[in-house]
């Protein structure tokens, strides 16, 4: 007998290598080998990448809505199109093997052998030629047990050749998976019939996959021989699932090296084939025997956070009592929100629910497709999970308990209401969801300060409003606007702004590039990724994560002294990543004040002549005290900016038409809450003061000239002299 035909016919029922094997099937595999040849041993499956500890993970073996009916049936018809029309062949068989039946369809000379795919099936033994499809039998003993109709497949395949078999007979039917066909004895009548071994393979599979194993216990080192014979030895494998214990179960031998370095084809005296071949037609076929998320693991920043499906970003994950389940985004609602926390020991996280106190769970510890998930008390696996980032920079939460099983949210297209459960990778965006912080902080003025060192903040160096100006780390002071950031939450993309108070300009991550190094610097704000950043709050202190990749955080690169630069860096939850924020110490309280230049104690800021309407000039004159050259300083805390209310007309001080330009005119106006009648205030020299436009924060206001009575002012681009220049002083005493 041909030996490659032992390897993937006769090596049948658990393996089998014994030459004792019934002779009329040798005989029937030998004319199926003629009939079909040597077809797989150029396809691409690698037999050196076989694992004998994880032959195939739970998370495929258990995979069992990988096909339906129709894809089930268009793959055997794939593989086998029944065209074999030798009737002389059917003949010599029926004649020289009476009590083995073999399927011819059609007139004699014109019809074919039926083979497996077109076959159907009764419930007994004997009853082929009606009854359910191979394809239909195959698809509900899958459904019925949760078990991978591919497997079924490969196992029919590995056992008996049917899948490929062109001239298949009864007595392979009778026996098509091997089941309750020991090595060493006949196989058990009970379990004969097609249907019947199709049903009691799928059923065993399931069992050990629900209970293990006691022969291959999951996590433990078992002996597994390579050869029914004893003396042809084994080796101590590690069974590391409870799929690979149930392939065992099948087929107690692993492949010896001569088996391996053989690919499809024969090895030695002491090989055996049958867990070998598994991997080969299941790889050849279907891909990878291993469930994998298509992502790399990831840290975190510890946190709270609401987890939202990339399917649907109007939904978040919540509860229905203990069970989870999707509805509408509220990130001020407990129920959906989720404290996640890593333990740095195992890499996994707990992800807690803020509303219960309970974990993330699943409801069991071998989750497998479709099981639910729930918040509960848990001392197992069922607790811990996995994070991955996606190569489109979403998250795919793996449990601990089974690899390649995720949180899934239970559609491509959920709603409010859906439930959630676990699944197979797949890579769909039902798989791939994203944190949402909400609002952590209120919108305001903050100094960014290093958890290293309280007197260290994020700085502007120099003070320059020049694009890609590095940031840093410095001494703190505490009016001064360029360690000044204006933080603003925009609720459509959850994100926070951060843009520096002296230049105007936005904190950006350079090129939008979120690596190990990119550099943090001011950029003109242009709504990008770079510009986008989370702020999570943990016990107190803050990490602030870059919107361009999951993962990368602010980080201060050494010690927090003068000159430190600040880059991003994947999170590993260091000091030197974490951040307070201080609020921003406003340049002037909140009063009355003349505003003086500092070319003269003298020129102060004077509405011309007291006219009380829109557009009436501001000029410096001679300090008198008069309440039109008095103006009542308020500050806006969320933004940084200031209003200047003159006191006698009730008007605000102004910029002409919102203009930002060299010589546009200051003047009164009514409050129209636009940046033209909001300032920032920034101390320059002992007690002098700039005054910068939010319309144009590079432009100051500016004394046109020396002082002399009626000399106007405008704004002119920043330059530091003293005609920008100016002191807040108390109003003098009115006799």
């Amino acid at each position: 007998m041909n030996k490659y035909l032992m390897n993937l016919k006769s090596e049948f029922h658990r393996s089998r290598t014994l030459v004792f094997v019934v002779f009329l099937f040798c005989m029937a595999a030998v004319f199926s080998f003629i009939a079909t040849g040597n077809s797989r041993s150029s396809q691409a499956a690698d037999a050196t990448k076989f694992q004998a500890g994880n032959i195939i993970s739970d998370a495929v073996m258990g995979n069992y809505t990988s096909m339906t009916v129709a894809e089930i049936q268009n793959f055997l018809d794939s593989k086998n199109k029944c065209d074999n029309r030798d009737y002389n062949q059917y003949l010599e068989l029926s004649n020289r093997y009476p009590h083995i039946k073999w399927h011819w369809e059609g007139e004699p000379y014109s019809g074919h052998f039926v083979c497996m795919a077109q076959e159907r099936f009764g419930d007994t033994a004997s009853e082929i030629g009606t009854g359910m499809t191979a394809a239909e039998i195959i698809y509900a003993a899958a459904q019925d047990n949760r078990i991978n109709p591919q497997v079924l497949l490969v196992l029919l395949q590995k056992e008996s050749s049917l899948i490929t078999d062109k001239v298949p007979n009864s007595l392979d039917y009778s026996k098509a998976t091997g089941y309750g066909c020991p090595d060493t004895a006949a196989c058990d009548s009970k379990y004969s019939g097609f249907k019947n071994q199709v049903y009691r393979a799928a059923e065993l599979f399931r069992y050990t996959l629900d209970n293990g194993s006691v022969s291959f216990p999951e996590g433990r080192k078992v002996y597994i021989g390579y050869h029914p014979s004893s003396s042809c030895g084994g080796s101590q494998v590690l069974i590391e699932n409870r799929a690979t214990a149930a392939l065992y179960r099948y087929t107690p031998y692993q492949p010896n090296s001569a088996a391996i370095n053989a690919g499809y084809g024969s090895g030695n005296s002491c090989s055996a084939y049958g867990n070998r071949n598994f991997y080969l037609y299941f790889t050849d076929w279907f891909g990878s025997t291993q469930a994998a998320v298509d992502g790399e693991l990831l840290i975190i920043p510890d946190g709270e956070y609401s987890l939202v499906p990339a399917a649907n970003t109007g939904i978040s994950l919540g509860l229905s009592g203990s069970k989870a389940h999707l509805t509408a985004l509220d990130t001020t609602d407990q129920s959906q929100r989720w404290s996640i926390r890593r333990d740095s020991s195992t890499g996994y996280y707990q992800i807690t629910n803020l509303s219960t106190a309970q974990p993330l769970i699943t409801q069991t510890t071998e989750p497998g497709m479709g099981t639910d998930i729930l918040s509960g008390q848990s001392t197992t696996c069922s607790k811990n999970w996995k994070i991955y980032r996606t190569a489109d920079n979403y998250l795919t939460i793996e449990s601990a308990c089974a690899s390649g099983i995720v949180l899934d949210a239970g559609s491509n297209n959920p709603i409010n209401g859906t439930k959630t459960q676990t699944y197979i990778a797949n890579g769909s965006k039902a798989q791939k969801w994203s944190l949402y912080t909400g609002p952590v902080i209120q919108d305001g003025v903050y100094q960014i300060v290093s958890a290293l060192d309280s007197d260290q903040v994020l700085d502007v160096n120099a003070g320059s409003d020049a694009k890609g100006i590095n940031i840093s780390s410095w001494q703190q002071y505490p009016s001064k606007g360029h360690q000044q950031w204006q933080i603003q939450y925009h609720a459509v993309g959850d994100y926070y702004s951060i843009i520096n108070a002296y230049t105007g300009k936005s904190l950006d991550a350079n090129g939008g590039s979120a690596k190990n190094g990119t550099k943090i610097s001011v950029w003109d704000t242009n709504n990008s990724c770079a510009q986008k950043w989370q702020i999570i709050e943990n016990e107190g202190v803050y990490s602030i994560h870059s919107m361009c990749s999951v993962g990368y955080i602010l980080d201060l690169n050494g010690s927090a002294k003068n000159g430190t630069r600040v880059s991003l860096w994947q999170v590993h939850g260091g000091a030197n990543q974490q951040w307070r924020l201080r609020t921003a110490t406003p340049a002037i309280p909140e009063g009355v004040y003349n505003v003086v230049s500092k070319t003269s104690d003298l020129a102060s800021f004077d509405v011309i002549n007291g006219i009380n309407q829109d557009g009436a000039n501001v000029a410096v004159w001679q300090l008198h005290g008069g309440t039109n050259q008095q103006w009542q300083a308020i500050y806006n805390p969320t933004d940084g900016t200031y209003k200047f209310r003159n006191i006698q007309t009730g008007r605000y001080l102004g910029l002409a038409n919102q203009g930002a330009k060299n010589s546009t005119n200051i003047q009164i106006q009514s409050d129209d809450n636009s940046c033209a009648v909001k300032w920032y205030v920034y101390p320059e020299t002992d007690s002098y003061h700039r005054i910068t436009s939010s319309c144009r924060t590079i432009t100051s206001v500016d004394l046109n000239g020396g002082f002399q009575n009626g000399n106007n002012i405008t704004i002119w681009q920043s330059h530091g002299g003293v005609h920008q220049q100016w002191q807040f002083v108390n109003p003098p005493a009115q006799e």
